[in-house]
């Protein structure tokens, strides 16, 4: 159980969440840092599962957090999307309108294999399918799905695009 607290404690980056507080890391025995300026993390969101004792309930809470958080995310981006082609202005604002859809959809291609690969090496560095494994899978796809989603939600409420 030692190996696996101090293999997340070191692999899970610090994370901030939409009121950019910082979870006590004290409280939960994170107080490791990687170059002295980075504190590695764990977010209010994730909290719950690593109170749970070192089990299988670990990381099914953690990966069906991110299943929750990638459900959120692929809804901002169809309203985005939405939005984008609901407009007809938009086709008159954007100079590039097809070839901006089609940007659009690749990052989002790329972003998605980013995050899932970024994941993965993350979790590769603890026992391959150990619970460590998918616990740190898990943690690290929430937040990136969060992070996403939030970008999508940010953007549509910029002047930046007419999507409303």
């Amino acid at each position: 159980m030692k190996k696996l607290i101090f293999t997340l404690i070191l692999i899970i980056p610090q994370l901030t969440y939409s009121d950019d507080e910082v979870i006590d890391n004290d409280a939960l025995n994170t107080t490791v840092t990687d170059d002295g300026s980075n504190v590695f993390y764990k977010t209010k969101k994730v909290k719950d599962c690593f109170a749970i004792t070192v089990s299988a309930g670990v990381q099914n809470c953690m990966l069906s957090l991110a299943e929750q958080a990638k459900k959120t995310y692929e809804k901002e981006y169809a309203n985005f999307i939405k939005k984008i082609k609901k407009n007809p202005g938009n086709k008159s604002y954007l100079l590039n309108y097809k070839e901006f859809l089609f940007s659009i959809e690749s990052a989002k291609k790329n972003w998605d294999i980013y995050a899932k690969e970024d994941c993965l090496a993350r979790a590769y560095q603890t026992e391959n399918k150990s619970y460590a494994f998918y616990t740190v899978q898990g943690a690290c796809l929430t937040y990136y799905y969060d992070k996403r989603a939030e970008y999508y939600t940010k953007y549509q409420k910029t002047d930046e695009l007419n999507v409303n």
